[in-house]
């Protein structure tokens, strides 16, 4: 069984870095992108990384030589905002962010992605690829993902994370595997939120997170968001935050405020999806607002 599901993965990825290609290499470019901008201090760890990744695509375009690439559908998207926050913690010392996602998504159910953003040292670099789908009006997300940090590679972390929505509620939690940072091995993030659609083309959503720390003598930190969106039609979504946390100190101790908009550059056709395509209400994508898996659904019902 795990050797079909690891056949059926492999191919869609095929699929999706080959429709890439033709519509003009984006896969690929930021790739390179990523890679020519290490520095001396992390160029051996990020070599070694790009190194097993083009094995990983190039045995993947190889499984799916004979496979046709109909089933991909493909969805760009750009956003910026006026703080990147991140379950609860700015990412840019307050600062503004731009970023940009590509995705890829199957008939199969199977998704991929990978997204980019500025951050306060450098900027950040995510693939992910996991399968989604709803029944009625449950929905449910499994994947993992990989974040890649530009100036400070003994950041660099992967998760695995489920999402579970029925109808305006949704929950999920996500699971460090993996970590540069040997302490952050075995964080666990968990949520609950809701998301109801008002009149004139606004939402409204709430976010509950804990962010459980491995590490001995870590706090957990708790955080807690209010988001309200309004569609701008083609100048995309405006989404206006609040973002609080129980931290009594350090730098992420008080509240914040913040705008965002998104653009969706091509829209898709599916929508089970968890990357970039998805975030119609919450700019900055999958890790910094959970409850984008139930936003989006009430979008699309629309």
């Amino acid at each position: 069984m795990y050797n079909v599901l690891f056949m059926m993965v492999f191919t869609d990825l095929a699929r999706f870095l080959l429709k890439v290609a033709v519509s003009g290499n984006l896969w690929f470019f930021a790739l390179n992108k990523y890679n020519s901008l290490q520095t001396a201090r992390d160029f051996r760890s990020s070599e070694m990384k790009m190194k097993k990744l083009a094995l990983a695509c190039s045995v993947a375009m190889i499984a799916a030589s004979t496979q046709t690439l109909a089933e991909t559908e493909v969805s760009m998207n750009v956003g910026a905002t006026s703080n990147y926050i991140w379950r609860g913690m700015t990412q840019t010392s307050d600062g503004a962010a731009v970023s940009g996602g590509l995705d890829a998504g199957f008939d199969s159910g199977i998704y991929l992605g990978t997204w980019a953003s500025n951050v306060t040292d450098g900027f950040e670099l995510d693939f992910y690829g996991g399968f989604a789908g709803e029944a009625g009006d449950f929905g449910y997300d499994l994947g993992a993902i990989y974040y890649m940090y530009k100036d400070d590679a003994d950041a660099d972390f992967a998760e695995v994370y489920a999402n579970a929505s029925f109808m305006f509620v949704n929950a999920g939690l996500a699971y460090t595997v993996s970590a540069d940072n040997d302490p952050s091995e075995g964080d666990l993030y968990y949520f609950v939120g809701a998301s109801f659609d008002l009149p004139q083309d606004f939402s409204i959503g709430g976010t509950i997170g804990v962010y459980d720390y491995d590490a001995a003598g870590s706090d957990d930190l708790t955080h807690y968001q209010i988001d309200l969106s309004k569609s701008a039609g083609d100048y995309g979504d405006v989404t206006f935050t609040l973002s609080d946390t129980d931290a009594t100190a350090g730098a992420d101790k008080d509240m914040r405020a913040l705008v965002s908009l998104e653009q969706i550059l091509l829209k898709p056709r599916f929508n089970t999806i968890k990357g970039g395509a998805q975030l119609l209400l919450h700019p900055l994508r999958r890790k910094q607002h959970e409850n984008d898996f139930c936003n989006h659904q009430a979008l699309q019902a629309r």
